[in-house]
């Protein structure tokens, strides 16, 4: 799955919803833990949080695939991207940027500026956004989780 070329697109259907469930929590588990900690990670998981978070993404929802296996996704709701997650074995090799830059074209079709929060603690995710040309404009601390969330955005060219 090194070679980009053989990527492929889609739309995520409802048959999809259960994968991305689990892969979600693979990765809140393994990536979002070590910021959040575990008392904020478990409770948004063990509660259906996380699950839902899905369920009411799917309908703008697109996947990233190869060989019909599901590596990455991207969730989109008007001119915010609000979730995107590669598959842990699938990360540091372009990947991201790959299904980023498709996410993006397709929200320029129809928008000149979009958006999307990351928590501030989240380092990998800050250098991400930053390295692929979104700007940080504002931070906000989130009394509900005493955590700052960072807003981005970036403009059509």
């Amino acid at each position: 799955m090194d070679n980009l070329a053989m990527i492929l697109y889609r739309s995520a259907t409802k048959n999809d919803a259960q994968y991305l469930k689990d892969l979600a929590r693979r990765i809140i588990n393994t990536n979002y833990a070590p910021f959040l900690g575990t008392d904020l990670t478990a409770p948004f998981i063990e509660s259906g949080m996380s699950d839902h978070e899905i369920d009411d993404g799917l309908n703008n929802c697109t996947l990233m695939t190869c060989i019909e296996q599901i590596f990455g996704f991207a969730i989109t709701n008007n001119d915010i991207l609000h979730l995107i997650m590669i598959d842990l074995p699938f990360q540091n090799a372009g990947h991201g940027s790959a299904l980023l830059a498709h996410i993006e074209e397709k929200l320029f079709l129809n928008l000149k500026c979009i958006f999307l929060q990351s928590f501030k603690e989240n380092d990998v995710a800050t250098q991400f956004y930053l390295k692929n040309g979104w700007i940080l404009v504002s931070e906000e601390e989130v009394p509900e989780f005493g955590k700052i969330m960072s807003q981005f955005e970036k403009r059509s060219v």
